[in-house]
């Protein structure tokens, strides 16, 4: 056939093959689902040169189908009691079907440009006069999916924009009127823009930046400035992220000027700001911040420009709070303040639900002996009232028992960072357990931070397995995923996508993660009771004592610590802040109750889009409370018609797993959802009752499922069922077939497999189909110690071009029982 004339066209629909005959022309389209059509032409067909281009010029091109996006819009926010027309733009939105808020009081719908675009839209939005000014989060849905959310800021003044030249005091010619939300851009590297107004003699100015929260690049510094540039106050972005918030009191009426730059000395036009400027109500603390269920309280509240005062010439008042006896334990309790003119505020002041006695602290309680007695259980209200300030607090216990020690602070609106220590009677630290190191390699390549699971080794480390505790300085971790060759990280316990190292590191035994340099010694450690002796040589066992700076994943800053009490008696906690701060906004509510294990289960996707004809991978999170270690079983439930999805089992002291969501070819694009996940419990002892909760991704108006367009990549497993042994390898193959003009490689990730069954010899580029193959067989390991077990798993493929994942079908994967070696040899 090398003399054949050939043309190949690709279109949308089908593989089109013209073949042309000297004697006559015949001409084969491959209809894309297996059947062929034939067709013979009178007269000859020009040569194939000429005819693949003709083709190919007329051929519709075919184009990726890539996730939706949405971009922050344009205006970011208005002021309430208007109508607005907002412009929002992103991949896909032009198309949008709909747009949802969090709040119906926000009347939202879109309208379609007079020259229609496929990325970009309109809605209009009717803001009530009385809605709440806050950050108002809103999702569009599109046929390319649903993307995440961005924010809308409601402000409850006019808004002044920002007009140049404004680079100085002298060059800014208008006056804007107070309250005002001053909105513009630090456009370029090195911008500074000011805004000028009258303030009052005795007048207290507040002014808030939102930026960061609404998609902003800009790092924010606040600057007050009389006219000639002297600075009158000033604030910058706090450590834990939070927003500049400047205050001024004025001592004589006359001209300011506000001033706002870039802390990095960057700029662009995505170095947006929103400044909330007046004599707005902010409040800087609260106490007590604790209350029991059934009980009413008043609470003092401080801060600027708050109304009536508790006494003349203070700055706090009193508001009552009332908590409703069923209202649960743990529940955070919005504290408001009754002013016309408010700083919004992205998260504000609240106080926690807590059981048992609540009480307030009393100074002084800088030493042991001093301690207030907290009842068990109970709560006590304290304030870490200036820099280097440290309080005691003591409660009764028994041996045996197990009880949760736990500081409320940022996660209530206070500055703190709080670190915590349970002390014995003699003031010394109680021994948690003792770390003995019978292995040891170096931090290499990098140095890593506090953050991500990621963390480099130096070769080799023999001796190193899966599920092995090492300790790292005085971060306690564990390894989950083994190095893949000299140049790759170890991966640990925590949370998120493991190899994309965008998860959160989780310590253990109380400690922290922390920053680790480059040569710092890792040593895996065998743990061992308090009070352990060991023969002499080699590394020192060190003391992991009751001691916790940050409580882990969804706590915040915040201390937290599971106690087993090791005898009768009567211990004290220690708090203080990690950095030696303090002030009268650092207070913080320390708990002290019963431990109960249980968990949360949430969805790491809310809104799920799922290729006709295909799947998606959807993970789930698993946060472990109180000493819960147990597997959990997750199912889903009320899927709409055409769509289906795999259940799957996060396994004991795991903190994740994936379930595969499909859409059959005749699903609708749109299908209405109000899908579940169901958690149960899967205790292997009728001793423990199960515990069950359900979990409503987006609430009950939300959690969309979307249909979106075929996709890039067909996955195929060429085999339906993979079995081994504890111990042993197999192989499987899987095949690509790429679609839509896809031409480039394909790296595959494997998914949900059970921990210590891994994946052999893959590289550092995982396991990777190159462009001129379509199919890659690899091998499956397990680890002797793997129990018997069924679990599907999924091998994912990515489209590197245009950023989508595509699964193939689920994949049962049996790991039999080990063969006894007797059985063995007689086989």
């Amino acid at each position: 056939f090398a003399d054949w004339p050939l043309a190949l066209a690709v279109t949308p629909d089908n593989l089109r093959l013209a073949l042309g005959l000297y004697d006559g022309t015949a001409v084969l389209h491959d209809l894309g689902d297996g059947s062929r059509q034939s067709q013979v032409l009178d007269k000859p067909m020009p040569r194939a040169d000429k005819m693949a281009a003709e083709t190919l010029a007329t051929a519709p091109k075919p184009e990726l189908v890539r996730n939706a996006t949405l971009d922050p819009p344009t205006p970011r926010g208005a002021a309430r009691g208007s109508t607005i027309r907002v412009r929002l733009t992103g991949l896909g939105v032009g198309k949008a079907e709909s747009i949802w808020f969090t709040t119906p009081a926000i009347q939202a719908r879109l309208v379609p440009l007079e020259k229609p675009e496929l990325n970009a839209i309109e809605a209009e939005l009717v803001l009530p006069p009385d809605l709440t000014p806050a950050m108002y989060p809103f999702w569009v849905r599109t046929p390319l999916g649903t993307p995440p959310p961005r924010l809308f800021a409601v402000s409850a003044w006019p808004e002044t924009a920002e007009a140049e030249p404004n680079d100085a005091p002298t060059m800014v010619a208008t006056t804007a009127t107070q309250p005002t939300t001053w909105t513009g851009a630090i456009d370029k590297p090195g911008d500074i823009d000011h805004l000028r107004f009258d303030v009052a003699a005795g007048q207290t100015l507040v002014a808030g930046v939102a930026a960061r929260e609404l998609g902003s690049a800009l790092n924010a510094s606040l600057a007050l400035v009389d006219e000639s540039g002297q600075i009158l106050a000033r604030a910058v972005r706090s450590d834990d992220g939070r927003e500049p918030v400047l205050t001024y009191h004025a001592a004589a009426a006359g001209p300011a000027y506000l001033r706002v730059a870039d802390t990095d000395l960057g700029g662009s036009g995505n170095h947006f700001y929103r400044i909330a400027v007046g004599s707005l109500a902010h409040v800087t603390a609260v106490a007590p911040l604790g209350l029991a269920p059934g009980s009413t309280a008043s609470l003092a509240v401080e801060g600027e420009n708050l109304g009536t005062a508790v006494a003349e010439g203070s700055s706090a008042k009193s508001t009552t709070i009332t908590v409703s006896a069923e209202t649960p334990i743990g529940t955070l309790v919005p504290v408001s303040v009754d002013a016309v003119d408010r700083l919004p505020r992205s998260q504000p002041w609240r106080v926690v639900v807590a059981e048992g006695p609540q009480a307030a602290g009393v100074e002084p309680d800088d030493d042991p002996t001093q301690a207030a007695l907290v009842a068990t259980p109970g709560g006590l209200s304290g304030v870490l009232g200036q820099p280097g300030d440290v309080d005691h607090a003591k409660f009764s216990v028994l041996r045996g028992e197990r009880w949760v020690i736990e500081v409320y602070g940022r996660r209530l609106g206070s500055p703190i960072d709080p670190i915590i220590e349970i002390e014995n009677a003699g003031g010394q630290t109680v021994a948690r357990s003792m770390a003995r190191p019978v292995r040891e390699t170096l931090v290499a390549f990098r140095d890593h931070p506090s953050t991500g699971r990621n963390i480099r080794l130096t070769w080799p480390w023999t001796g190193f397995n899966q599920g092995d505790y090492v300790l790292m300085g005085r971060e306690l971790m564990r390894i989950h995923e083994l190095p893949r060759g000299p140049d790759d990280d170890a991966v640990f316990w925590g949370l998120g996508n493991s190899r994309n190292n965008t998860g959160e590191r989780i310590a253990f035994m109380g400690t922290t993660p922390e920053h680790h340099p480059v040569g710092q010694p890792i040593y895996k450690v065998d743990l061992h009771p308090a009070g352990t002796t060991f023969p002499r040589g080699g590394v020192a066992p060190i003391t992991l004592y009751y001691r916790n700076d940050d409580g882990g994943p969804g706590f915040d800053k915040d201390s937290r610590l599971l106690f087993d009490v090791p005898a009768d008696g009567t211990y004290v906690v220690r708090i203080e802040d990690v950095r030696g701060l303090g002030g009268p906004s650092f207070g913080y509510h320390l708990v002290i109750r019963p431990a109960r294990p249980d968990f949360r289960i949430a969805s790491e996707i809310e809104d799920v889009n799922i290729p006709r004809g295909s799947a998606t991978v959807v993970p789930v999170a698993l946060t472990r409370l109180d000493g819960f270690e147990g597997p959990v079983d997750v199912s889903v439930e009320n899927l709409p018609p055409g769509i289906t999805a795999t259940a799957t089992r996060v396994e004991a002291d795991q903190y994740s797993a994936d379930l595969l969501f499909e859409a059959a070819g005749d699903a609708p694009d749109f299908p209405v959802a109000n899908w579940t996940l169901v958690a149960r419990s899967a205790s292997e002892t009728q001793e423990v009752p199960a515990i069950e909760h359900t979990f409503d991704p987006g609430g009950p108006e939300r959690g969309w499922i979307t249909v979106t367009p075929e996709p890039n990549l067909r996955l195929t497993a060429l085999s339906d069922r993979v079995q081994l042994r504890p111990g042993q390898e197999t192989t499987m193959t899987i095949r690509v077939e790429r679609r839509n003009g896809f031409t480039g490689r394909v790296p595959i990730e494997v998914r949900n497999l059970p921990f210590g069954v891994r994946v052999l010899d893959i590289g550092l580029n995982g396991v990777l189909v190159t462009e001129q193959q379509t199919e890659r067989t690899f091998t499956l390991y397990a680890e002797p110690w793997v129990k018997p077990q069924e679990r599907l798993f999924y091998a994912v493929a990515k489209c590197e071009a245009s950023g989508t994942d595509h699964p193939a079908a689920p994949i049962p994967l049996v790991v039999l029982p080990m063969v006894p070696p007797a059985s063995a040899a007689a086989r």
